[in-house]
């Protein structure tokens, strides 16, 4: 891999770290794609946003307005070609003064030297329950439904 595109991978996680928006923005495409895969009730940024205004308003507000300061502490970063990831932890501190961390992966994808999509994978059912602030008793919820079945797969 071109020791350019490394950087360029780096410096745009850096950017995420430190919710410089301006930076992440002059990163991304103009058609660029971000998707977090979660529960839109609990985590209200969770969802598929499409083009840099989009994203960079889902990220300052959005997200800001749900986790408050937050910071990704990255324990692993890879970067291969046009491709990278990190696995790592959210931790975000809630507007009440709550401090909540969770599980999350993000991989990303580069073209023409610009970060062209991000796809955010994360412990959606802890973050949802910490954001929240109560225990989410899902057996009592299935036992609810319509024909009282959980199937296992």
């Amino acid at each position: 891999m071109s020791e350019t595109k490394r950087d360029l991978l780096d410096t745009f996680y850096r950017a995420l770290c430190a919710q410089d928006y301006a930076v992440i923005e002059s990163f991304l495409a103009d058609d660029a794609v971000w998707s977090i895969g979660g529960p839109v009730d609990a985590l209200p940024y969770c969802g598929v946003y499409r083009g840099r205004a989009r994203i960079r308003q889902m990220l300052e507000h959005k997200v800001a307005e749900t986790l408050g300061r937050r910071k990704i502490a990255a324990d692993y970063f890879l970067a291969d070609g046009d491709r990278g990831g990190l696995l790592g932890r959210l931790i975000g501190h809630l507007p009440g003064g709550l401090t909540i961390a969770y599980r999350v992966a993000l991989f990303f994808t580069m073209r023409d030297g610009k970060v062209h999509e991000v796809h955010v994978l994360l412990d959606s059912f802890d973050a949802a329950e910490q954001v929240i602030g109560r225990r989410l008793d899902v057996a009592q919820d299935a036992n609810e439904g319509p024909n009282n079945s959980i199937v296992t797969v």
